[in-house]
């Protein structure tokens, strides 16, 4: 409640919440607590960081919740994951490079654990209704029909190299290799842009 109220600032928020999932994952798991109000509360704060001015700042926390949400334990429902993707996307739009980097490889990793949840994500050139997600702050009231990945589809052209390749191999269904796991990513590509890197990036 405290998280959805806001009382607690970003990164605690960020923070109480990995902390909860991973005593829930662990010695917690016998209390069978439903983990709802955890994951409304995580979604809510992607969208809450595209107006931060200080979202870089926060971006490996919310990598490292996404992680331990999505990909450290059994399958979600399909569509609450498709609506984090999408909002993981969004958010990319309004981070740094090397922040954007770690949500992309994040985005890369929950696409090919949840293959068939988020295929329907891919249709660019199809039907779509260009926008935002819609109002609801519950992952699984969103339809995830409406919006493909557009907002990572303009990544493609970003300025950034290795971000612009990054987005292309990803709505290309390029598998994710160690080297490109978020925490790498962000650190060793931040601010690297000459020729010679961008060369060994395209694996």
């Amino acid at each position: 409640q405290h998280i959805k109220a806001g009382i607690f600032g970003i990164e605690s928020s960020l923070r109480a919440i990995h902390t909860m999932m991973v005593t829930l994952q662990g010695p917690g798991k016998e209390l069978q607590v439903d983990e709802s109000a955890f994951v409304v509360g995580l979604y809510q704060l992607i969208h809450q960081l595209q107006f931060e001015s200080d979202r870089d700042e926060h971006t490996l926390s919310l990598v490292e919740c996404i992680e331990t949400l999505f990909l450290r334990r059994v399958q979600q429902q399909n569509n609450r994951v498709t609506a984090f993707v999408l909002q993981l996307a969004n958010l990319a739009l309004h981070v740094q490079p090397h922040s954007a980097l770690a949500i992309i490889s994040t985005i890369r990793a929950l696409i090919h654990r949840y293959k068939t949840a988020c295929d329907s994500l891919f249709d660019i050139e199809g039907d779509m209704v260009v926008g935002s997600l819609s109002n609801s702050s519950d992952p699984l009231l969103q339809d995830r029909a409406l919006l493909p990945l557009w907002a990572l589809s303009q990544l493609q052209f970003h300025y950034h190299p290795f971000l612009s390749i990054f987005a292309k191999k990803t709505l290309a269904k390029a598998p994710l290799v160690p080297s490109q796991r978020a925490f790498q990513v962000s650190n060793s590509t931040c601010n690297k842009t000459s020729p010679e890197r961008t060369s060994k990036f395209q694996i």
